[in-house]
């Protein structure tokens, strides 16, 4: 696609937004970005960027670039650039070959190869120079890899054909499609390096991504190729999206200002008395684009060549090319490259009002009479640029250029320049309405022109609308006001304004004026004409206007006219008629429902058609209106009552009106209940109609056809489902039936066996139950007394499902009592057995014993079998080793070895009774030994934790760690955060704890936390160096410990690297070069370690501001060759260094100064020297520099002085004129006499006849050369003649005029005053005014008066001093007068004419707002508008993105509400006449909203037990303030975290009421949290009989606990515990051990609170004695006392007689053990009190004992006492 892009000096262009992916970016460009409503504007997309793709923006280049040659620049000094930013240009001092040489891409895909390219124009801006040969073009090339370089195009300069910036695509070639293909631009051949300048911007190279282009905004929908035309009637923003679709977007965008046009309204006096002419004048705006049109036409044969082509030079197409300048600078080139004979192409000329167009037409050979061009206004009104052209047939218009004729130029000094007006009107049309009364009521003859006349009554506002008629969519409004003038010509139109439908609407008039009245009248469907008398009564017999309206109607007065045909002041000139239509309600009616019908009925259906929207009143009054445009009323026949119910509508001004429907409640029989019931099969006979509750007794039975009462015999009626029904005798309501379910189960069954029914005492036996019915049963026996058992459907433990297992002490009968199966069915059994108890050998109870394995003591085991064994056992080892009968045995843990140690006691027939303690060794637990460590802090964190177990050896695992040096205190974790703790030492205990009887064991460790070190400062001395000098480089050690190795690297590349040591010291220094200039060299630090190994990096940094010494380059003349008298000039560049920078130079031997730049100012700085002819000499001259120094006094080195410059200075030439005759006749010639007297031939003589430029006479010769001249003839008044210019061959020109000759007439000068620049103005601004001449004779002194001050200037014969308008810059609104005019032949003249310019306020405006905001909530942005006039609009960005807002109070605001933290970016502020930039800032920081969920609670027992309630946030800023409830009580939290938790036992509804942050955002909060407290079950129980004894250890308790579920009884032995059975229950007690037992009884609700209680019960030792019949009491150690063993005794009287009856011996203390020595209760065989031996003998003893139960014994008998 080939565009050719004439660009204007400032080109607007979008900014790309930030993309998904870094590789794509694109922007908008165009010629501006304000048009005139009604224009057209031409958008390209340009600047594509990416991996293949290069804007040259920030004036770098991207990584597209392989290679570019020396001597580019990115910014292009020459002319203008496609984005007004930076191009890569080849410039002055560019050596050849000039390359631009791309990396290699993916052209894999195919596609394009697209760019802008512009070479300098030939001789163009000074300083810059364009090719002009054949061989100086520009070829675009590619290679691929291993290939040579392949030509695609070559840009030839011949024909200057893109001396304009040029959008160029090229297809890429089939060859060049590969994945490694590289491309070029290149230049081989120049005419020097200051010469042939070029430039490429906006690259773009297709690769295998697959981008595409997708244009939106305004019209523009899909639109997808690169440029698109548009046409806005409002300010629009057109959007481009550059993509791949996948995973790269970029977007751009531009707004395109529309400029709407302007409208003045007025009123001015009419010609019919009380009227009034309204009058609009619609204006455009002051800019606007012109149309250049270029032609390709040649009458009759035709155009030969195609476009302007000049035909080939070299073999290389020429073209003839046309210069277009506005106000004398060059605005662009542009030529016709295709095209055939009337081929036309067009090209907008964007300009201002009061600019000026020339055109310069350049031929470059043949055909050059083929080309034509023609320029048209912005009303596309063709500008009459050649009136001595005539219309060309093809086209019908005059152009410049015509058949058989090269195109001249246009310009100012020919007198046909375009002279710019968008003009102040066009082709509008106008639209009038009556604001006040509304439609065009009082405007005549018609609303639709530009002047109609105006009569009212009344203070009238009228609105006017101007539309282009080019451009519907441009229009301007106006409004003016009209007070009522004294008419005698007036009406008065009235009648009804609301009537109900079907009524007639009567107009009544008041009129006054001469009858008859013409009127027309609109109704607002068409207007209708009636002729009215002076009654207000048709006047041909109608009488007066009626209408029947079936709608609302307004009738308006379009006009009115009396008798003389002048138009009438109408009061009330509308009306307006309301019409209402009858409401309809329906028709009455009745229904009938049943009171339990469940359905709603919308009672207006019953009614037929209705209208909506009525009301509803029932016998309970008023009802809820119906929904919105309906009548429904939904009647519950459940809920609501029986009654009339009435719809009534009203619509004013007809009658309201209403409708009933009465409504019938029939009551619904009723059934009672379904229900399910379950029975015995030996229960008693129920009715089952008391079991339906509220039934009906009129219904029946399905089963028996009878009611209400139905009996059912568990033990001999069916189950099943039994229907009972009622019937609504009325037959309105339906039937109803209840059902009952009868289940039966039959009563369950049971018989009692056991495994054996002889045992030996202590053995046990299993239960044998038979079953029947549904498990598990509740079963009671006696063996006697009762005992309770839960079984399952085998007759086993219904928890354990083993066998019920007794082991009854006695011989005894087993007898079921009672069964209860699961259903509730009980039954009685007389099932009985019999068990026969033989006595049994007793080896005790097996027990176990842990001891620690390192335990020294002796432990005897017998002690541990209860006490109670038979002494006649012998005991096992765990290695089955039999020990000899004794019932002893000493374990020795450091001896012996653990395990089971068996002691056997055997009594045939019963098998040996055995018991067992097994011995448990338990090893000894250890904590290890200490392993200290020391490490760093900063190694690790929460993340990266600690582990103290490395400071442990061989220790056990499963032990617990604290800190200190003892275990106490809560167990922390093994991982710790060493920074929770801090820098220092500290000891921690690891203890493993023993298993009982085993002791814990604990070690302590220490461990050493070193700090992390950090830098305190890290400077630099100095901060400023020169170019290649040294700075030091410090660091200061905040903590840490030294000595210190710091490493850090600078910014250069590759990077230099320094490091610091700081040995014993917490400081340290190195010395460094810094080389980075700009910014600054930058050191920055990237590892520290210390002594103890502790590393860390640093954010710090010190930048160097590194001096660089200045240095110029390049150093240039823009005039190697110039003529005698020129001026020259050289350009300086300061390319580095610091400005500002003096450079001393010399000019022939004459030295001069030069100082480059400002403080601050960046480099490059390029300064251009004038040199005025005066120190040139003709000849050679050399230019140079001799030194540079900058501010700080640093000198460039000689190596960077630049080498000298040349510059050449030809002689001018110079002519005198003289004429052979002063005065001549009319028509005779002129003979001129040119004596050339200096300059080389041959010579060109530029002169005028009468100020007027002739064509250019050539003379071969020097000296004196005759020439007549007689055409054009002298005319009458001042034939005048003079030689404004000679040029000789060397170029070299002498513009000073010569003598003028001949004849003046004298005219009196006519100037006027006009404003040619900006009107109207803003503060500040300049504007240009230009004295248009009539008349005189140039040059004129003009004095002018601004109103204040007068001003003289000279002013030419264009009207402008010194040969531009006169530049102005008023303050305040000014007019300019001319007071007095003087021409140059001294005639004066006076005049009133002046010009005036109107000069606004610039608007200014701060902006304040809230910096902070939470979340989804809404700020306002508060504008203060301190100058300028409402409306205001200020354009700013919110993060980036562009947009603006329109306000029109002083102080004014806006909402916004930031989805993220913003920062709102203002940039300028203007009003309808004035902008201003502007640099004000809001920055939003948007806080997120947290959220706050409740949750927890639960169930806790009345005992002071806690349950948790949580609140837990997320998002938001803590800490975080609360307010809940707890129930209708509300409660606080302050200062709490993310996750709170409330320990509670308050019951209720926890739920919460509000949250807010630290930032004040309150959260959104949900949940809720339910806390019940359940009482506490009281738990009791009694027992009985007390005490009991070993003889019958039997105790029955009985739970009296309250508020209970379960439980379970302890009843103090060992025993397994008891599920209660919530009554009596019964334990039997070993008849082996005797004493006082804790029985307890736990309870639990269930709600799972428990409670117990615990009670005392004593079993007492049954009476036993053994009495032994003889003693030795030789101190043997054997039986050496007397005493009886007894046992169970409540009292013991004891005592020993002689034969003579003496008593020898009495105690009152039992015993039960035998005592060998010191016994009271033992006789030792000597005297009561005495210790003399009693002799040897028979004695007499008496007992006497009285039992635990008081039971009385009394034992006489004999004993021998034997020495």
């Amino acid at each position: 696609m080939n565009k050719l892009i004439h660009l204007i000096a400032l080109l607007f262009i979008t900014n790309s937004a930030l993309s998904q992916s870094s590789g794509c970016v694109t922007n908008i460009a165009a010629l501006t970005d304000s048009v005139a409503c009604g224009e057209s504007l031409f958008l390209q997309q340009v600047g594509v960027g990416g991996a293949s793709s290069d804007d040259f923006s920030g004036s770098t280049l991207s990584g597209l670039w392989q290679s570019v040659t020396s001597g580019y620049v990115l910014g292009g000094p020459c002319g203008t650039n496609p984005l007004g930013g930076p191009v890569l240009w080849f410039a002055s001092g560019s050596p050849v070959p000039r390359r631009a040489t791309t990396v290699p891409v993916d052209a894999s895909c195919g596609g394009n190869i697209c760019f802008d390219f512009r070479m300098e124009t030939q001789g163009g801006t000074p300083g810059c120079d364009g090719p002009d040969l054949a061989n100086e073009g520009v070829y675009l090339e590619y290679k691929i890899a291993g290939g040579a370089w392949t030509q695609i195009h070559y840009f030839t300069p011949i024909g200057f054909g893109f001396t304009g910036w040029q959008n160029h695509c090229f297809a890429i070639p089939p060859a060049a499609q590969t994945t490694t293909t590289q491309f070029r631009w290149s230049q081989t051949a120049t005419s020097g390096p200051t010469w042939d300048f070029w430039g490429i911007d906006n690259v773009n190279i297709a690769t295998c991504t697959g981008y595409s282009s997708l244009w939106s905004g305004g019209s523009i929908t899909g639109y997808t190729l690169d440029t698109v035309t548009v046409n806005p009637t409002q300010s629009t923003t057109y959007n481009l999206m550059y993509s791949n679709f996948v995973d790269d977007t970029c977007y751009a965008s531009i707004n395109v200002y529309v400029d709407q046009p302007t409208i003045s309204a007025s009123v001015i006096s009419s010609a019919c008395a009380g009227s009034d002419t309204l009058d609009a004048q619609a204006t455009v705006t002051a800019n606007c684009y012109y149309e250049l049109e270029l032609w390709n036409y040649l009458p009759g044969t035709g155009a030969t060549q195609a476009g302007w082509s000049a035909g080939n030079q070299g073999g290389v197409p020429i073209f003839h090319n046309l210069d277009v300048n506005v106000n004398g600078s060059l605005y662009s080139n542009f030529t016709m490259i295709t095209g055939n004979n009337a081929a036309t192409v067009s090209y907008p000329l964007y300009v201002t009002d009061g600019d000026v167009i020339e055109a310069f037409f350049t031929s470059l050979g043949s055909s050059a009479n083929e080309a034509m061009y023609r320029i048209k206004n912005s009303q596309g009104v063709y500008q009459v640029i050649n009136p001595l052209a005539p219309p060309v047939p093809a086209i019908g218009q005059t152009t410049q250029g015509f058949p058989g004729s090269i195109p001249g130029d246009i310009t100012v000094g020919q007198n046909n320049a375009v002279y710019v007006s968008c003009p102040a009107t066009a082709n509008y049309t106008y639209s009038w309405t009556n604001l006040t009364s509304g439609g065009v009521v009082g405007l005549n003859p018609s609303a639709n022109i530009q002047n109609p006349v105006a009569t009212v009554a009344v203070q009238t506002d009228f609105q006017v609308i101007a539309t282009d008629s080019l451009n519907p969519g441009c229009t301007a409004i106006d409004t003016v006001t009209v007070f009522p003038n004294i008419n005698n010509i007036s009406a008065t139109l009235s009648g009804p304004t609301s009537i109900c439908q079907g009524d007639l609407v009567t107009l009544s008039w008041n009129l006054v004026g001469v009858a008859p009245f013409d009127l027309i009248l609109n109704d607002g469907t068409s207007s209708v004409s009636y002729q009215l008398d002076a009654f207000g009564f048709q006047t041909n017999g109608s009488g007066p206007i009626t209408f029947t309206p079936g709608t609302n109607t307004t009738y308006s007065v379009v006009s009115l006219f009396d008798a003389t045909g002048c138009p009438a002041s109408v009061t009330n000139p509308t009306l307006s008629v309301n019409v209402s239509s009858v409401p309809n309600t329906g028709t009455s009616t009745s229904i009938t429902l049943c009171d339990n019908d469940p359905n709603l009925y919308d009672l207006s259906t019953y009614l037929g058609v209705t209208d909506p929207n009525g009301s509803w009143t029932g016998p309970t009054g008023a009802l809820p209106p119906p929904s919105a445009g309906t009548s429904t009323f939904n009647f519950n026949p459940t809920s609501d009552p029986a009654g009339i119910y009435t719809y009534s509508l009203s619509n004013a001004p007809c009658p309201s009106s209403f409708s009933t429907v009465l409504v019938n409640l029939n009551t619904a029989p009723s059934a009672g209940n379904s229900t399910t019931t379950t029975y015995c099969s030996n229960d008693g006979i129920v009715d089952l109609f008391t079991l339906l509750g509220p039934a009906s007794p009129t219904g029946i039975w399905s089963q028996t056809g009878t009611g209400p009462s139905l009996n059912f015999d568990p033990s001999t009626s069916s189950p099943g489902n039994y229907d009972y029904t009622v019937t609504d005798p009325t037959g309105a309501c339906s039937p109803v039936t209840s059902t009952i379910t009868v289940n039966v189960n039959s009563i369950p069954t049971s018989n009692i066996n056991s495994s054996s029914t002889v045992i030996c005492a202590g053995e046990c036996i299993d239960l044998i139950f038979n079953l029947t019915g549904s498990a598990p049963f509740n079963l009671t026996y006696t063996d006697p007394n009762p005992v309770n058992v839960v079984l399952n459907a085998a007759g086993n433990d219904n928890t354990t499902n083993l066998p019920v297992n007794v082991c009854p002490p006695n011989s005894t009968n087993l007898s079921i009592v009672s069964v209860t199966d699961a259903n509730g069915c009980s039954n009685t059994s007389s099932s009985t057995i019999g068990i026969t108890v033989n006595p049994g050998p007793f080896a005790g109870n097996s027990n176990s014993i842990d001891i620690c394995a390192d335990d020294v003591n002796i432990y005897q085991l017998q002690n541990l079998l209860g006490g109670s064994q038979n002494l006649s056992g012998y005991w096992t080892l765990p290695s089955s080793t039999q020990l000899p009968n004794n019932p002893n045995f000493n374990f020795d843990p450091q001896t012996m070895q653990a395990g089971n140690y068996t002691y056997t006691v055997t009594a045939a027939p019963c098998n040996p009774s055995v018991a067992t303690v097994t011995v448990n060794l338990v090893p000894v637990p250890s904590s290890g030994s200490s392993n200290n460590a020391s490490i760093c802090i900063n190694d690790y964190s929460s993340s990266n934790t600690y582990d103290l177990f490395n400071l442990i050896n061989n220790g056990d695992p499963g032990g617990f760690w604290y800190v200190g040096n003892s275990a106490s205190g809560s167990p922390i974790s093994p991982n710790i955060d060493p920074n929770s703790y801090g820098v220092g030492n500290y000891d921690f205990t690891y203890e493993v704890n023993g298993i009982p009887p085993c002791a814990n064991s604990s070690t302590t460790v220490t461990l050493t936390i070193n700090p992390e070190p950090v830098v305190n400062t890290f400077t630099a001395n100095p901060l400023i160096v020169s170019q290649g000098n040294t700075t030091t480089l410090s660091i200061d050690m905040l903590t840490g410990s030294p000595p210190f190795i710091i490493n850090g690297s600078d910014n250069a590349t590759p990077s230099n690297l320094f490091q610091i040591n700081t040995n014993a010291s917490m400081q340290g220094t190195t010395v460094v070069t810094p080389t980075v200039i700009v910014p600054y060299t930058t050191y920055s630090l990237s590892n520290i370690s210390d002594a103890n190994g502790c590393s860390t990096t640093s954010p710090l940094f010190v930048n160097i501001d590194v001096e660089p010494y200045p240095v110029i380059n390049p150093f240039t003349t823009m005039t190697p060759n110039i003529c005698e008298g020129n001026n020259a000039s050289i350009t300086m560049t300061l390319s580095q260094g610091e400005a500002p920078v003096t450079v001393n130079y010399s000019i022939n031997g004459n030295n001069f100064s030069e100082i480059i730049g400002t403080a601050g100012q960046a480099t490059p700085i390029s300064v251009n020297i004038p040199i005025v002819s005066s120190l040139l000499q003709v000849g050679n001259n050399s230019v140079s520099i001799t030194s540079v120094v900058d501010a700080s006094g640093q000198n460039s080195p000689a190596n960077e002085i630049p080498s000298n410059i040349n510059i050449a200075v030809n002689e001018n030439p110079s002519v005198n004129l003289s004429i052979s005759s002063t005065e001549i006749c009319d028509g005779d010639p002129v003979n001129l006499i040119f004596n050339f007297t200096s300059g080389n031939a041959p010579y060109s003589v530029d002169y005028t006849v009468n100020s007027t430029p002739q064509t250019p006479i050539s003379f071969a010769s020097s000296g004196n050369q005759n020439y007549n001249l007689n055409n054009p003839y002298p005319s009458i008044g001042t034939n005048s003649y003079q030689v404004i210019s000679v040029t000789d061959i060397n170029g070299c020109t002498n513009t000073i005029p010569t003598q003028i000759v001949d004849v003046i007439v004298n005219e009196i000068p006519n100037i006027d005053i006009a404003v040619t620049g900006n009107n109207p103005l803003c503060f500040g601004e300049s504007s240009e005014i230009s004295f248009p001449v009539f008349s005189g004779t140039a040059p004129f002194s003009v004095i002018f008066s601004d109103g204040i001050n007068s001003n003289t200037v000279t002013v030419d014969n264009n009207g402008l001093v010194n040969g531009s308008p006169l530049s102005i810059n008023p303050s305040t609104n000014t007019t300019y007068s001319i007071v007095s005019v003087v021409d140059d032949k001294g005639c004066t003249s006076s005049s009133s004419n002046n010009t005036s310019i109107i000069v606004n306020e610039i608007p200014f405006v701060s902006i304040s707002g809230n910096n902070e905001l939470c979340q989804g909530e809404m700020t306002q942005l508060y504008f203060n508008f301190t100058s300028g006039s409402a409306p205001w609009t200020v354009n700013y960005s919110v993060n980036g993105v562009p947009t603006s807002v329109t306000l029109s109070n002083i102080n004014d605001s806006i909402s916004v509400s930031p989805n993220s933290s913003s920062i709102y970016d203002f940039t300028s502020v203007a009003d309808l006449s004035c902008s201003n930039n502007i640099n004000d800032q809001v920055s939003i920081n948007i806080n997120p909203v947290p959220t706050s969920v409740i949750s927890g609670g639960g169930s806790v027992c009345d005992d002071g037990s806690q349950v948790d309630v949580l609140i837990n946030t997320s998002s938001g800023t803590p800490p975080f303030n609360a307010q809940y409830s707890v129930g209708i009580e509300t409660k606080y939290l302050s200062n709490i975290g993310y996750n709170h938790t409330i320990s509670t036992n308050d019951a209720g509804l926890y739920s919460l009421i509000e949250i807010f942050d630290s930032k004040g955002c309150k959260a959104n909060t949900n949940g809720f949290a339910n806390v019940y407290i359940n009482p506490i079950p009281q738990a009791d129980f009694t027992f009985f009989p007390q005490p009991v004894d070993l003889n019958n250890p039997l105790v029955f308790f009985v739970d009296q606990s309250t508020s209970h579920s379960s439980g379970y009884w302890d009843f103090g032995d060992n025993s397994p515990y008891v599920n209660t059975n919530f009554g009596e229950i019964s334990h039997l007690y070993s008849s082996q051990d005797s004493g006082t037992y804790n029985v307890t009884l736990t309870i639990s609700s269930d709600s799972g609170c428990t409670n117990s209680i615990t009670k005392q019960i004593i079993v007492n030792k049954s009476f036993s004695i053994y009495i032994p019949d003889a003693f030795s009491p030789n101190n043997d150690l054997k039986n050496d006392h007397y005493m009886p063993i007894v046992d169970g005794t409540k009292s013991f009287e004891f005592s020993i007689y002689n034969r003579f009856g003496q008593k020898v011996f009495s105690s009152d203390i039992p015993s039960n053990n035998y005592c060998y020595s010191g016994c009271e209760s033992a006789w030792n065989g000597k005297f009561e009190n005495s210790d003399e031996y009693a002799p040897a003998g028979h004695y007499a003893y008496s007992i006497i004992a009285k039992d635990i139960n008081g039971k009385k014994y009394t034992y006489e008998g004999t004993l021998t006492l034997i020495r």
